[in-house]
């Protein structure tokens, strides 16, 4: 066999490490039967040592053979997935460390690496049943359905690979299978980046997803992976989006510049958001509508052109230690009988208020910092309601809090103070109990109230306001009203002598 001028010529025995568990010694004598004999012939119950013992020789041949024999005796109801386990290996099927029975595929492990993978019927790679492959540095594109396809207790590794322009998601994750998909680009999907759903789990991080045409990541149906450290960005729809229970825990993602909501979150889930930064959308930073749920915690959710968070319609979730910023719509906006519980948040620096509540929404606000809008600092109208607790509201161009149009909040122990017009402002038969709040420094005046508001006032201390107003009007030269309140109320300042009306 060594003749010539190799090393072991002379020698009398060779020793060669065979690592794979799968090779046996039948195959090995197989195999080195082929040297001397060109015909072989393969018996399918021996397909997969022979296969691994081939692959370890590089004997493209009997590689081959095998592939022969797997195509023929397959069953032709299984899904089978064309792939190469070598760059520039053109064989249909070589499935290196597989699980193959006569009439049945199931990918059991595997390493496949720098292949193209392109315009498969089904998905690109399909893992099932406890296979767990390694798959680094392919290019999968172009699929007919999607490019990667977890399910039934599926796992494996999926590492920089490039995974795009696939008909539907990039990756699918089912069933309860629990990939890693770590450090790859999925992108230009004609649906989805990633979809998760059917009780699916996995570890989704360092990926870079973008440009797909649904949710770059999509949860639902009782699914519950681990997302964290990528980047979510330019897609056509949303950036993440948890329905019908989906779970996950979501922490220190990038998701920006999307075209809609950066994260949307609803019907009945109950997702956990920690440490993201969510920003630059082209709608809503974080929406919750429809009876969603969940944490947001320790965000940073800034310069969205609606409001950085919005909560509608049932959905009652804890949004705690954000900071809330730059929202061109305000900070947050809880509306048709939105819950949810505000607590030791810093919301500041939106174009319009801080917080919004209305229409029949009825928040708990807990040890917030709202300060420095551009508008008012908390607006409740049309019937909204609300606990507002130990709140500091500061330094906002409008009202601390407005309160308008048949809404009854309750305040108790907040500061409010330093604003540029009234601390506290009630109108349009509304209501609200003030309780053992402290309003001070505010230009406009401390508490102002229209005719006939009467709101249940104790233990507050009003004081060291400015009350610029009332010292205007007393001199004749101004009537105070408020000109919007359907938006946010604008307070004008006109020059004529006549006596003043808070309404």
């Amino acid at each position: 066999m060594f003749g010539g001028s190799w090393l072991e010529t002379t020698k009398s025995y060779i020793t060669i490490d065979v690592v794979d568990p799968q090779i046996t010694v039948e195959s090995l004598q197989i195999v080195f039967g082929s040297l001397y004999n060109d015909e072989v012939i393969l018996n399918p119950k021996d397909i997969v040592p022979v296969l691994a013992a081939a692959t370890m020789f590089q004997l493209d041949g009997i590689i081959e053979k095998c592939t022969e024999v797997m195509m023929e005796t397959i069953n032709p109801k299984i899904k089978l997935v064309p792939i190469c386990i070598r760059k520039k290996k053109q064989f249909l099927c070589a499935l290196l460390k597989s699980m193959y029975v006569p009439n049945y595929l199931v990918l059991l492990q595997g390493y496949f690496e720098a292949n193209d993978i392109h315009n498969n019927r089904i998905a690109g790679f399909e893992v099932k049943a406890g296979a767990n492959p390694t798959v680094v540095h392919c290019e999968i594109h172009h699929g007919q359905t999607g490019g990667i396809y977890v399910h039934e207790n599926g796992l494996g590794q999926f590492i920089d690979n490039k995974i795009h322009s696939n008909n539907f998601a990039g990756v699918w994750i089912t069933s309860n299978s629990n990939p890693t998909i770590r450090k790859n680009e999925i992108y230009n999907g004609h649906q989805g980046g990633v979809y998760i759903f059917g009780e699916g789990r996995g570890l989704i991080e360092h990926n870079n997803i973008y440009g797909n045409a649904l949710a770059g990541i999509q949860i639902r149906t009782n699914s519950d992976p681990i997302v964290r450290h990528n980047r979510i960005h330019h897609g056509q729809h949303g950036g993440i989006y948890v329905h019908e229970k989906g779970q996950g825990l979501i922490e220190e993602n990038e998701v920006f510049a999307n075209t809609l909501a950066g994260v949307w979150i609803t019907t009945g889930s109950t997702p956990v958001l920690r440490r993201n930064r969510i920003h630059s959308g082209k709608q809503v930073g974080v929406y919750f509508y429809d009876n969603g749920h969940g944490k947001l915690e320790d965000n940073d959710i800034f310069n969205h052109l609606y409001s950085g968070v919005q909560i509608r319609t049932g959905s009652n979730p804890i949004i705690r230690g954000n900071k809330i910023w730059g929202g061109q719509n305000g900070g947050v906006l809880v509306y048709n009988g939105g819950l949810g519980l505000l607590e030791q948040n810093e919301i500041f620096d939106n174009a319009m208020a801080g917080v919004w509540i209305k229409t029949d929404s009825n928040p708990t606000l807990k040890r917030n910092k709202i300060f420095d809008g551009r508008d008012g600092g908390i607006c409740i109208f049309n019937g909204g309601k609300g606990v507002l607790e130990e709140n500091d509201i500061f330094r906002n161009a409008q009202a601390g809090v407005l309160i308008s149009t048949q809404s009854h909040p309750i305040l108790r122990r907040n500061r409010i103070f330093d604003g540029l017009a009234a601390g506290v402002e009630i109108t349009n038969n509304a209501t609200a109990t003030l309780e053992f709040n402290q309003i001070f420094n505010n230009r406009f005046g401390g508490l102002c109230l229209a005719s006939g508001v009467q709101p249940i006032v104790r233990g507050n201390k009003i004081f060291n306001n400015q009350d610029a107003v009332e010292k205007a009007v007393a001199n004749g030269q101004c009537l105070y009203k408020i000109s919007s309140y359907t938006s946010f109320p604008m307070h004008d300042f006109y020059n004529v002598k006549a006596s003043y009306s808070y309404g």
